[in-house]
């Protein structure tokens, strides 16, 4: 590449960056540009570098005298690399920018639930909130799942559905509480609710997860997962597997047990920590991660 080589033929000739810099009339930032690979030299230019560096274009440019391109083209191609590189660039530093905004508003959120005493204020600040982040994330959708993986189709669609069925959620769960705030609703009907929330949030969950692509802004985000796509796709396999037996154990144990809370807390935590364990057992061996044994 021509970066690598203006700075590995500088340094054989004892230059620094300063010294090349003055000798070309050019400032220092430009000649780290070309070694950085951020900006490329014109024709012009690079013939005075090669005469400077002692090494002919063709050096410079890692091109044989058989091949029938011109400088000029090889420039034009390099050029094209850079605008590629560039784009590549902007779009990485634009992405860190939409996942920090969705990051700070979700800490928002947090703080206002700690700070704000006036519950109504604090459900509508907070509301806000979630409402604002939902949007960064819809809007940047393709932008954050590229990142990760190039979803299909089908698979944006699922997370299009997800994101809509957060949205859903939330705005039900508010108006739940807000009316629970009011005295309007009882401790029977919010015990209902609560389960409820919990089995349409598994039907949804479990019916979704064979359908999402690899992300790390939906689904099962553990630390294993979300940093090895097949492992993620193994995790979901199991929710999907797992939830309408999970689902039957719970309205089983709901109608034989009398502490209802409990049955509710136990099939929830063992939904999530099968495929959680799983998941971790799969990626151990996948990637065969040394473990010490109790003795």
């Amino acid at each position: 590449m021509l970066n690598e080589n203006i700075r590995k033929y500088r340094k054989e000739c004892g230059l620094s960056q300063e010294e090349m810099a003055v000798k070309l009339h050019v400032v220092r930032q430009t000649i780290s540009k070309w070694e950085t690979n951020l900006s490329v030299p014109d024709a012009d230019m690079l013939i005075e570098i090669a005469k400077l560096l002692q090494v002919s274009v063709e050096q410079l440019l890692d091109y044989s005298g058989k091949d029938n391109l011109s400088v000029d083209t090889e420039l034009a191609r390099l050029n094209e690399e850079l605008a590629k590189h560039i784009k590549e660039e902007r779009r990485l530093q634009l992405y860190h920018q939409k996942r920090n905004l969705i990051l700070y508003l979700l800490i928002a959120s947090l703080t206002i639930a700690l700070v704000v005493k006036n519950t109504f204020l604090s459900i509508g600040l907070i509301l806000l909130c979630v409402l604002a982040s939902l949007w960064v994330l819809y809007r940047n959708l393709a932008l954050l799942a590229s990142q990760t993986s190039s979803p299909s189709k089908q698979q944006f669609h699922a997370l299009k559905l997800t994101l809509l069925f957060s949205l859903l959620l939330i705005l039900f769960t508010i108006g739940f509480v807000c009316l629970e705030k009011l005295g309007m609703i009882g401790e029977t009907s919010e015990f209902y609710f609560v389960i409820g929330i919990v089995i349409t949030l598994m039907l949804f969950l479990g019916y979704i997860s064979l359908k999402l692509p690899y992300t790390r802004f939906v689904g099962l985000r553990l630390p294993w997962t979300v940093c090895d796509e097949e492992t993620w796709y193994f995790a979901h396999r199991i929710i999907a597997l797992i939830t309408p037996p999970s689902i039957m154990l719970m309205f089983v144990g709901l109608l034989m047990f009398a502490d209802k809370e409990k049955v509710l807390l136990i099939c929830l935590f063992l939904w999530i920590m099968i495929p959680s364990i799983l998941s971790l057992m799969f990626y151990v061996r996948k990637y065969k991660l040394p473990y010490k044994r109790k003795k």
